[in-house]
């Protein structure tokens, strides 16, 4: 389905529901990441550090896409201006989703592969005919 000037409300739904699934996944994924093999004593400098890249990321994202959206609009009126307005959207809909697949290409292909795992600490000895 396209986005078109005549477009309602309704149409939108099944992708709003879609991106608050995945948003729940994304920041929840994110958090654990940011704070997977950090010092219990860093954990909020590491949650700090994701959330204020993650507003970065909100804020440039959101002007690069009000620019992909806006591009052509200049001078029209009218109808030209319903259907370019719309045109706009799908283009900027399409810049997201593109860079969603980019994300997650680059996300399988980064080397590395897992964090290293933290050996285990050894086991406490039980108590022998002491108080413990």
């Amino acid at each position: 389905m396209a986005v078109t000037p005549d477009g309602s409300y309704a149409e939108l739904v099944p992708g709003l529901v879609a991106l608050s699934a995945g948003d729940g996944i994304v920041f929840t994924a994110m958090f654990i990441a940011a704070g997977t093999g950090v010092a219990d004593r860093d954990q909020g400098i590491a949650s700090g550090i994701a959330s204020t890249g993650s507003g970065m990321g909100a804020a440039v994202g959101l002007a690069l896409l009000v620019l992909v959206q806006t591009a052509g609009l200049g001078g029209l009126t009218g109808e030209p201006l319903r259907e370019a307005t719309a045109q706009g959207i799908g283009d900027a809909l399409f810049a997201v989703a593109a860079g969603i697949a980019l994300t997650f290409l680059v996300a399988l292909l980064r080397p590395g592969g897992r964090p290293a795992v933290q050996p285990a600490a050894a086991p406490i000895p039980p108590c022998r005919g002491r108080r413990c």
